[in-house]
């Protein structure tokens, strides 16, 4: 662990094999383990120090998301409407076929799939793999997707509004406030939501907004909730706010969407051309 949110001492950690100048587009940590999803159709996988440990081969168009499961189970999303699964060690166990560009997955603590597109439908897997249903979204287009701690499933669109589902795809409720796109969602250790839009943050408390975190100025592409409560959000530049919403420190890393990362033990990662900086 190298800084907390105070103080920040940053290491600039060059990759020791390959070299990323271009084409990271998402970015996935588990137990300080690192998956770079590329424009190249692959997965690589980094330790912390930036060694290349290996790389997950298979996609055959770029990898626009990737997630981790229960057991450390990897499931990525690609352009070429497939889910592939993948063994914490690197091992092809499913691939899942849709033939729909995939925007989104989400992953149950049962293992269940959730799949979010641009034709407002959310498809779900069981975790064998059968194929179990369809949602359609009654807004738009499923813009994220986020499990939260009591398996429920919380989807954005690009109406504006938050839908929450049960795992077996009921509707429960509709949050309603945002005026723009929401763009991404996360759900804390304590269940409290918080999403995303343009320029803020909502956090949400008995489904109605209790807070708004101001200060980007672009688009919120991307919540991270550390198991500590700590708030990270990005726009161009990473804001980290306490679990009451005071903010603490903003980087600027110049990144978007979903190229930075934060492990379980707080440590923050954060991929900018062609560097891998930890905090």
């Amino acid at each position: 662990h190298l800084g907390r949110c105070y103080g920040y001492d940053q290491e600039i950690i060059k990759p020791k094999e390959h070299s990323f100048q271009e084409g990271l587009i998402c970015l996935e940590v588990s137990d300080g383990t690192l998956y770079l999803g590329l424009e190249d159709n692959t997965i690589q996988v980094w330790s912390p120090k930036g060694d290349h440990l290996h790389t997950l081969e298979g996609h055959t168009q770029c990898v626009t998301c990737i997630e981790i499961g229960p057991n450390g189970t990897v499931y990525s999303g690609s352009r070429d409407g497939t889910i592939r699964i993948w063994s914490s060690e690197g091992e092809h166990l499913r691939t899942l076929k849709v033939n729909i560009t995939i925007r989104c997955v989400a992953v149950g603590l049962d293992g269940s799939v959730y799949l979010g597109s641009y034709d407002k439908k959310i498809r779900i897997w069981s975790p064998e793999g059968e194929y179990f249903c369809i949602l359609e979204d009654p807004f738009n287009i499923v813009s994220c997707l986020v499990v939260g701690p009591d398996g429920n499933l919380y989807s954005g669109s690009y109406y504006g509004v938050i839908n929450l589902w049960s795992p077996k795809g009921e509707h429960l409720h509709t949050f309603e406030k945002h005026t723009s796109w929401v763009s991404c969602i996360a759900v804390g250790p304590d269940n409290k939501l918080y999403s995303g839009s343009y320029n803020n943050i909502f956090v949400w408390s008995k489904k109605k907004p209790s807070r708004i975190l101001d200060g980007h100025t672009h688009q919120v592409r991307n919540i991270l909730v550390g198991s500590d409560g700590m708030i990270y959000s990005d726009s161009y530049v990473i804001r980290i706010w306490s679990p009451n919403g005071e903010h603490l420190h903003t980087l600027k890393t110049n990144t978007k969407g979903r190229r930075f990362g934060v492990g379980s033990d707080g440590t923050l990662y954060a991929f900018n051309n062609g560097r891998l900086m930890v905090w």
